[in-house]
């Protein structure tokens, strides 16, 4: 069994920056054909999370899931998170490391006493962080350019999913 956890903070949230991860993966879950590409790949069955409570509080349902599942931390979850510092639309990912200034992260890190997971970062900055505060701008929706090219970023996010389920498949 392998997760994929997409990070936000629910419907109430809807369309915000900090939502990115979880919107994504929706929009990727009503292709039919995507979940049978990931697991055929895997060779394996994936469970896919969609966010329980808040972004910065995550450490404890994906830990929970994590156990119940009895999963390898290091080469079975793949959360999906957005990132701050990388540019709107740019992703990255990789099979682990630091939180980087991340709460969600920050929190799984904790709950799981590991840093060592894959993680996808989603792009979210759209130039003008450096003039707001943090909070205010991961709350902050997106502007109408950037909500038309949402579905090229899950479309984008989809490619990276099967990255690592190759990766993860050659571990």
């Amino acid at each position: 069994m392998k997760l994929i956890a997409a990070l936000g903070n629910g419907a109430a949230y809807k369309h915000t920056r900090h939502n990115l991860g979880d919107e994504v993966l929706q929009f990727l879950l009503a292709k039919p054909d995507f979940v049978s590409q990931i697991e055929q790949i895997l060779g394996d069955k994936v469970k896919f999370l969609l966010p329980e409570g808040f972004y910065n509080l995550s450490g404890e349902w994906i830990s929970r899931e994590a156990r119940f599942y009895k999963i390898n931390i290091s080469r079975d979850l793949l959360v999906i998170c957005d990132d701050f510092y990388l540019t709107f639309g740019d992703l990255r990912l990789r099979m682990n490391g630091s939180a980087g200034g991340n709460n969600g992260l920050k929190s799984i890190i904790a709950h799981l006493g590991t840093n060592n997971f894959a993680r996808l970062r989603l792009g979210t900055d759209d130039g003008t962080k450096a003039q707001t505060d943090a909070d205010a701008f991961v709350l902050s929706r997106f502007s109408y350019d950037e909500q038309q090219k949402l579905p090229e970023i899950a479309l984008k996010t989809a490619t990276k999913l099967r990255e690592w389920a190759g990766l993860v498949k050659n571990y």
